[in-house]
């Protein structure tokens, strides 16, 4: 179970995304449930929790990184293997995507 904090092969990496991004979106969907404001859960408000997956994954690769860097970025395995690329770029694409956003004019 180490590839939940600390994931060295390809194959862990592709479990610790999975993992992360099931977890939070329980996580968000549970408390979604309990919360008071929010309306019933329905399977149609189920299948509308995009933003929701994409802010899962971009969490889980943030504590992907967080751990390569803890754990010594340069001595970590996932470094010397292409699987490095997967995080970065999606890291790159979600600054993107949040900067572009933050561009937008508000009334």
């Amino acid at each position: 179970m180490s590839f939940i904090y600390n994931p060295t092969t390809p194959e862990e990496l592709l479990k610790f995304y999975f993992a992360w991004v099931v977890m939070l979106m329980l996580a968000h969907i549970i408390w979604d449930w309990r919360h008071p404001k929010t309306p019933d859960i329905t399977v149609s408000r189920i299948t509308s929790k995009i933003n929701e997956i994409y802010s899962s994954a971009s969490t889980a690769n943030s504590f992907l990184l967080c751990s390569i860097l803890l754990n010594g970025f340069k001595d970590h395995p996932l470094f010397s293997s292409d699987a490095i690329y997967l995080p970065l770029v999606l890291a790159s694409i979600v600054g993107m995507a949040v900067g572009v956003r933050g561009l937008e004019p508000t009334e």
